[in-house]
């Protein structure tokens, strides 16, 4: 007879991490009134463990710990536990993580936190084996610890918590006010100093792509955009991409990106398609062009749900291997391609006997991941069309399959941006269909959900939500000239300004939620940008069209921002992105007016974009919105006006005109 399945109290999830460890013998609670009510009642301290659905190390102490029956009953007997998907709750995860790495100087996932039954932490980590080993104490033994010191001395454990707290309220108490144009050649030192100028990327290992860095250095020029491009290329060509199916792992552990962390995350793939969208701008090298097209194919075809949204994730693991479905042998590829052409192949991917890997003792010896030294190479695409095939035949990594507003608003950006830059309408159609999508399912009454799995809507949406989601409908709107998309993007900005704001200290918070013990609020960029550094860009381009207020804003946001940023420039490449144009380049937003349906139009639009490729182009139809910048020449339609600080030049009215002034001012 098989034995009857437990199920915890996560049974009822949406989420695909919750739910992944609903048969786990640890009393699992979600985060909620149940469990924290329980803990102040009962008195005892919690155990909160976050992860994600795509996590490897998150499998990995479920199988040691989590599965464990003494591990499990000593949980029981001892603490309240709650699981915590990161992608549904970030303003969780960013509190929790902040106080880990003040205590601990590092963090990741699984990230495992000790809080009082008042949510206050008190000790942390990331990944705790089951015995004593890499400097870490085994799981089981450190809670024997906890829940000695909880018992004998529960006072020293509160006023520990006290003090964490209090410094985790100082975090943002660093800065110093500075200029802006101090805050952009910091930041820029900084990041550079990080540079690894031999194999591209910033820092050594383990190494993340860090788009929004890169995005910085290639708008900051010199040095700095030559080494954000021979990033771009040195990743395209390593393991880090596929280069089957196009998208890119989420980083490499080593330093020369060719060993990935296999997992495939949304909003990676979103924001690296825009980022070489942006060198290929820059640069005019059509290999960038071809990797932002591949990796959003990846999306369409992989990630993307019936009703128009994207999903989260693609796991790391399949058939309980991290990597296995991205691996080949070279008898494998010479037995799909036959042998003159498997030879070719694995020459072109230096697919080797031995395998491929900088350090194969994590990996079974003979197994090659794809990758080459250069963007451009003469394999037939019928070759790896059919390796594609093939590999399509094994177990596939699980679908995380929520759909999370903020990523999703990242995706649509870069679809719209490709449809402007590429002329694919593929993508304009996909970008249409996602903000109808999202428009009807994730917005209501002016509030936006942070994620809907499975039909089943999650917790209400924080700042990237609405952030991401109003510079996405933009993005749109220029791709479009759909008045529509533009409404809703100052509809959502004004929402977050209202929801958001911080009345004391300035600049927007993380979340509103009620259930936070210290007020988070983000200037530095993390897996994905900081709020607070879009919503300032995005102000300035509402103000060129619907009136001063949003300008204001913007300042005052900017203010707080530039002080916060001065204490770690080098980790807030989004507000330095933000502030740099109009404080150091000094380029102007350049606002075109007329019906954007007419062929004179959008000759004006495309003179622009293609002169001044790091500047804002707004397009507004005459008597369209409220224009906050004195025009003149006022009946002279359509045509370009140059404009800073609420004055704009004469119309300039023929795209020659338009790019002779425009590249002047570079």
């Amino acid at each position: 007879m098989e034995p009857v399945s437990r199920t915890n109290h996560l049974a009822e999830e949406a989420s695909p991490y919750l739910r992944q460890h609903m048969h786990n013998p640890v009393e699992w609670y979600p985060w909620g009134e149940e469990a924290l009510g329980r803990a102040r009642e009962e008195h005892k301290p919690i155990f909160l463990s976050i992860g994600y659905a795509a996590c490897h190390w998150c499998h990995v102490m479920e199988q040691e710990s989590f599965e464990n029956e003494e591990v499990a009953g000593f949980l029981a007997a001892h603490f309240i536990s709650i699981k915590v998907d990161r992608e549904e709750r970030p303003d969780l995860d960013a509190l929790y993580m902040d106080a880990v790495m003040a205590l601990t100087r590092s963090g990741g996932w699984p990230l495992n936190v000790f809080l009082t039954p008042s949510l206050k932490p008190f000790y942390g980590g990331t990944y705790f084996p089951p015995g004593p080993q890499m400097g870490r104490p085994g799981f089981l033994d450190l809670l024997r610890e906890l829940a000695r010191l909880w018992q004998e001395d529960p006072g020293r454990i509160v006023d520990a918590s006290e003090e964490l707290i209090r410094h985790l309220r100082r975090r943002n108490d660093h800065g110093r006010d500075i200029e802006a144009r101090e805050l952009v050649r910091s930041a820029q030192e900084a990041l550079m100093a990080r540079a690894d100028k031999l194999n591209g990327g910033l820092g050594s290992r383990p190494k993340f792509p860090e788009p929004v860095a890169l995005r910085f250095l290639l708008h900051a020029g010199g040095e700095s955009a030559a080494h954000a491009l021979a990033t771009l290329r040195k990743m395209a060509a390593g393991g880090i991409f596929d280069h089957l199916a196009g998208g890119f792992h989420r980083y490499s552990v080593d330093a020369l990106w060719l060993v990935p962390h296999f997992e495939k995350m949304l909003y990676d793939n979103a924001l690296l398609a825009e980022l070489y969208l942006d060198a290929y701008q820059e640069s005019g090298e059509t290999a960038f062009a071809s990797i932002a097209e591949r990796t959003l194919d990846f999306l369409l075809l992989s990630l993307r749900s019936p009703e128009g949204g994207f999903y989260a994730t693609l796991d790391a693991d399949s058939e309980g291997e991290e990597g296995a479905y991205y691996l080949w042998t070279r008898d494998e590829i010479l037995r799909v391609l036959g042998e003159e052409e498997g030879e070719r192949v694995c020459e072109r991917y230096n697919v080797r006997p031995q395998g491929n890997f900088v350090s194969p003792e994590a990996f079974h010896q003979g197994r090659n991941i794809l990758h080459h030294g250069e963007l451009e190479g003469d394999v037939p695409e019928d070759s790896l069309q059919r390796l594609l095939e093939h590999r399509s035949g094994r177990v596939a990594p699980a679908v995380d399959t929520k759909i999370i507003t903020g990523w999703n608003g990242l995706v649509l950006s870069a679809l719209a941006r490709a449809a402007s830059l590429l002329g694919e309408a593929r993508f304009l159609e996909a970008a249409t269909q996602t903000a109808a999508y999202l428009h009807e399912h994730h917005v209501e009454g002016g509030r936006v959900v942070r994620s809907i799995c499975e039909g089943v809507r999650g917790p209400q949406g924080v700042l990237e939500d609405y952030i991401f989601l109003a510079r996405g409908l933009f993005d749109l709107y220029e791709a479009t000239f759909a008045p529509s998309h533009m409404e809703a993007a100052r509809d959502l900005m004004e929402a977050a300004l209202e929801r958001f704001a911080d009345e004391d200290a300035g600049g927007l918070l993380f979340t509103a939620a009620q259930d936070i013990v210290v007020p988070v609020k983000r200037f530095e960029d993390g897996a994905v940008p900081s709020a607070n550094g879009m919503a300032m860009t995005l102000l300035h381009q509402l103000q060129a069209i619907f009136g001063g207020r949003f300008g204001a804003r913007a300042r005052e946001i900017e203010r707080e921002a530039v002080r916060a940023a001065s204490a770690f420039p080098g980790a807030c490449p989004g507000v330095a992105l933000a502030v740099g144009p109009a404080h150091v380049d000094e380029l102007r937003t350049v606002v075109i007016t007329g019906n954007p349906d007419l062929p004179e139009t959008r000759a004006l639009v495309e003179a622009a974009r293609r002169a001044r490729k790091s500047a804002d182009v707004v397009v507004t139809p005459r008597g369209w919105g409220q224009p906050l910048l004195l025009f003149r020449g006022k009946g002279v339609e359509p045509a370009v006006h140059i404009c800073q600080e609420g004055t704009c030049s004469f119309p300039l009215t023929d795209p020659d005109a338009v790019r002779s002034v425009l590249q002047k001012e570079v």
